[in-house]
């Protein structure tokens, strides 16, 4: 089992987060959030600095943690979402903004690329789910004739929430990014099920943890929270197909490196059992 970690989740500081990266003997990152760009913005001299960057601290990169089709399914300019510093928020400049996204993963040697099912507005995966299987089918298009992996978070605040949404949706040719904690922030607490229903789709997982507080979840370390990451980050090496386990610590700006090197360590040292 290969670890990374999104590099945001440490510092906006790309040079930093990978100092600390390396420093604790991790090999991958996963790129979100870079030179205060959306990684899908980013334009050619960037990813020349990422590239001497990943090699000075002797890193690769697992993922292209991109926003694509984290966005609405149709112009609602009545709802206010965030863009995720993208320009546009529509289907259509997020398949053209696709194909920026291949060039750069070719360009920085990323196996996987992320992908999502569209915001949930309330109107019900089932009465859109022609439509957004379209969607995803022109997505993997542009992504076949490839080593690279299109991957889909399950998120819960899309129209695939948890693990077994994403089974249920039968995506053909898309592999699953497991993220527990969406699925239980979307109200599903039996994660060892879920786990047995999904694991044949496993392809990427990423961790964070959280408790339940007055005014909603807070964001902890990984061996503090809810979910039970010892019992699950064992079956996840043994039963499945999963090549990474990746950190999103998803704290706020003054706990998240302090919050994200205990969890490096955590995970490797549970991966190491």
């Amino acid at each position: 089992m290969k670890l990374s970690i999104i590099s945001d989740e440490i510092s906006s500081d790309l040079e930093y987060a990978f100092s600390v990266i390396s420093k604790q003997r991790y090999d991958y990152v996963e790129l979100r959030t870079v030179f205060g760009k959306n990684i899908a913005m980013i334009d050619d001299l960037e990813i020349v600095k990422i590239e001497n960057l990943l090699k000075n601290y002797a890193l690769k990169v697992s993922c292209i943690c991109s926003p694509l089709f984290k966005c609405l399914l149709e112009n609602k300019t009545d709802l206010k979402y965030d863009k995720f510093l993208m320009e546009d928020f529509s289907p259509e400049y997020h398949l053209k903004i696709a194909k920026r996204v291949f060039e750069i993963a070719k360009r920085l040697n990323a196996k996987y690329v992320r992908c999502f099912s569209f915001l949930d507005c309330n109107d019900g995966f089932e009465l859109n789910k022609k439509i957004i299987l379209g969607y995803l089918k022109q997505l993997k298009e542009i992504f076949n004739e490839s080593d690279i992996q299109l991957i889909l978070e399950n998120e819960h605040t899309c129209n695939i929430k948890t693990g077994l949404d994403f089974v249920n949706s039968n995506i053909q040719g898309i592999g699953l990014l497991w993220d527990p904690a969406n699925s239980m922030l979307a109200g599903n607490h039996e994660l060892e099920n879920e786990f047995c229903l999904c694991k044949n789709q496993i392809r990427y997982v990423h961790v964070k943890n959280f408790v339940y507080d007055s005014i909603g979840p807070e964001f902890v370390n990984l061996k503090m929270g809810c979910i039970d990451y010892e019992k699950l980050i064992n079956l996840i090496k043994t039963e499945t197909n999963a090549e990474f386990i990746s950190i999103e610590t998803h704290a706020n700006a003054e706990m998240k490196e302090k919050l994200s090197s205990e969890n490096m360590k955590y995970l490797m040292e549970m991966c190491s059992k």
